[in-house]
């Protein structure tokens, strides 16, 4: 009942096998049946990067074509994208910046990283600074 690993080796017979230990064993059964039950959070993870997606978008920013918990915010202007992500900062959104030459110039943005430990009123309070800054930096 163990859980194996074959690897190819030069010195020795074509594959070997190595067992985990079995305490390795028993937290990766854990992780696995966490997974499966979805009590790692994935649902609820999704259902906020819905709601963050969907509220940018009705505010009219460009989130590009992220598919992940991981969602760019174009700014297109890095003489701009310092102040926003310093207003962000100081309000209380963690956002890192992604600029040239990571990205094109024109495509400069930040980078929101949703939780799934999010509320409503966290998400609901992200945005409105959000949108208020796109407002002011006439992002949007």
């Amino acid at each position: 009942n163990g859980i194996y690993f074959t690897q190819k080796r030069h010195t020795f017979p074509p594959t070997c096998a190595a067992l985990f230990h079995r305490r390795l064993q028993a937290g990766l059964i854990e992780v696995f049946k966490l997974l499966i039950q979805d009590q790692a959070g994935r649902e609820k993870l999704w259902q906020n990067i819905d709601y963050i997606k969907t509220g940018l978008h009705k505010s009219g920013f460009d989130t590009g074509n992220s598919q992940s918990g991981i969602i760019p915010i174009i700014i297109g202007d890095e003489e701009k994208l310092g102040p926003f992500h310093r207003e962000l900062t100081d309000a209380g959104v963690y956002t890192n910046i992604v600029s040239y030459p990571a990205v094109r110039r024109k495509e400069c943005r930040i980078r929101l990283c949703i939780m799934s430990t999010l509320t409503k009123k966290d998400m609901d309070q992200a945005l409105s600074i959000i949108k208020n800054l796109g407002q002011k930096y006439q992002v949007i």
